[in-house]
């Protein structure tokens, strides 16, 4: 049964990752639809709350250090920060123990979370349960949207504005001569089980080129070696490095104006995502239908190819590699989409 109360003064908590905050975005629009009076602060890592959106959807940002949550000191600072704005509902859409802890210290004594409660936060949150709880990751989260009574049908992303980001990438991309369609590749990750081998980038990126088609690689500094590996082995003019070139809101606008994205199952391919781009996301050991592409009907999750069903096999194994991904499988699928799309 779902709860009819009208709350005033709701705090979320999501603080990380760039996927994940990304990820909780519907819960957020189906939220605003249920309290649209409401006052709706959300606690986030400074360096990802550009993706998020201000006003109509969210009236303020609290920012968390997450390097200081384990000093008393600070939590006594972070108290009185959530205490003064006298919360009436805390949604925790982490649940883990730091989540957890900045639930208690707001002080409200109405706290829920989705069920998947992790190290111990099921104790300070409750859990909601919801027709979602084995789907995808942010199908969980609306089931807390939805035991509060709010619509979760329509599936909506909202963002922040980055149509002057969008005008200065458009103007990069001109003075390095792309006027035409690209293709962004995004091939850092969080984790060497999710990257996939710099040659068989290199090996796609020649491929996509062939027909006058640009390749972005993005991503952020710290992809920079890897961009210059995979460009070497390319060996192509056609392919330009953005990696460390772009805020968030530079490359939700890069993402924007994009032919396709393809990447791995990390930050980039949900922006991609959510400015409703054409996408293809490559899955090895992680579940695409879990934190794959969600509402986005331009978007395919590749899991493993092999055999006369070529890249759209989605086989669950533990043993899935991403190199059992073959080059020419997400290169079929590519043309597949383009040709399905112009």
């Amino acid at each position: 049964m779902a709860v009819t109360k009208d709350y005033e003064r709701i705090l979320i908590i999501k603080m990380s990752s760039l996927g994940d905050i990304i990820a909780a975005l519907p819960t957020l629009y189906a939220l605003r639809q249920r309290f649209p009076q409401a006052h709706i602060s959300w606690v986030v890592q400074q360096e990802f709350a550009a993706v998020l959106p201000g006003k109509p959807y969210i009236d303020e940002l609290i920012f968390i250090d997450r390097k200081r949550l384990r000093q008393p000191s600070y939590w006594c600072e972070l108290r009185r920060e959530l205490r003064r704005h006298s919360f009436d509902l805390v949604l925790d859409l982490q649940m883990i123990a730091k989540s957890a802890l900045v639930a208690f210290l707001s002080g409200c004594p109405t706290r829920y979370g989705y069920w998947e409660a992790r190290e111990g936060s099921g104790l300070v949150s409750k859990a909601i349960s919801g027709p979602q709880r084995n789907g995808h990751i942010s199908a969980r989260l609306l089931d807390v949207a939805a035991y509060l009574g709010a619509p979760t049908e329509e599936i909506r992303y909202p963002l922040p504005d980055f149509s002057a980001e969008r005008e200065t990438i458009r103007g990069e991309l001109r003075e390095l001569g792309i006027t035409g369609d690209f293709v962004v590749l995004a091939p850092g990750s969080r984790g060497a089980v999710k990257n996939w081998p710099p040659e068989h980038w290199a090996e796609l990126a020649t491929r996509i080129t062939a027909d006058g088609t640009a390749v972005v690689i993005a991503g952020a500094a710290g992809d920079r070696d890897l961009a210059e590996r995979i460009m070497a082995k390319a060996e192509n003019p056609r392919v330009y490095d953005f990696t460390g070139r772009t805020s968030l809101r530079g490359l939700m606008a890069l993402e924007s104006l994009a032919t396709m994205h393809i990447s791995a199952d990390t930050g980039p391919l949900h922006i991609a995502n959510a400015v409703r781009t054409s996408l293809i996301g490559l899955f090895g050991p992680t579940r695409p239908e879990r934190s794959g592409p969600f509402g986005n009907l331009r978007g395919d999750s590749i899991a493993v190819s092999s055999g006369a069903n070529g890249a759209r096999q989605k086989k669950r194994d533990d043993t899935i590699r991403m190199t059992d991904i073959a080059v020419a499988d997400v290169y079929a699928l590519y043309c597949a989409k383009r040709k399905c799309e112009n």
